[in-house]
């Protein structure tokens, strides 16, 4: 009788672990989605405060593309202009440092109609 008394709460034992650790999982993905969004917070607040203190356009968007390598490191990035229709790189960084594809460096100087860089999922083609 004790031995099946013992394998029942072995057996709670083990349930409870498992729970405890299912729990101790959820607790770090919380709080690192928690820190991401400081960072991100963070960044956003830097961009308005470097948007909102100069003029400078070339310093503003150099500060966009350093703050997004802080929130989310990418190998090559850009920003875009939308003018009415039209979609123009106005800065880039990484594509000619690492290679990353020869037509990219071209673009910085093309002009795209903005319907033809949209598809029905919003990210583009």
């Amino acid at each position: 009788m004790e031995s099946e008394e013992a394998k029942a709460l072995n057996a709670e034992v083990i349930k409870l672990k498992q729970q405890l650790d299912e729990r101790q999982l959820e607790l770090q993905q919380s709080r690192l989605r928690e820190r991401e969004q400081r960072v991100l917070v963070e960044a956003l607040r830097q961009t308005i405060t470097t948007m909102s203190s100069t003029v400078d356009l070339d310093k503003v968007l150099d500060h966009i593309l350093d703050t997004i390598e802080h929130v989310t490191p990418y190998d090559g990035a850009n920003v875009l202009f939308v003018e009415s229709d039209l979609v123009h790189v106005v800065r880039q960084r990484g594509y000619t440092e690492k290679r990353l594809g020869r037509g990219l460096a071209k673009a910085a100087h093309t002009h795209y109609k903005a319907d033809s860089l949209a598809t029905d999922d919003g990210y583009g083609k």
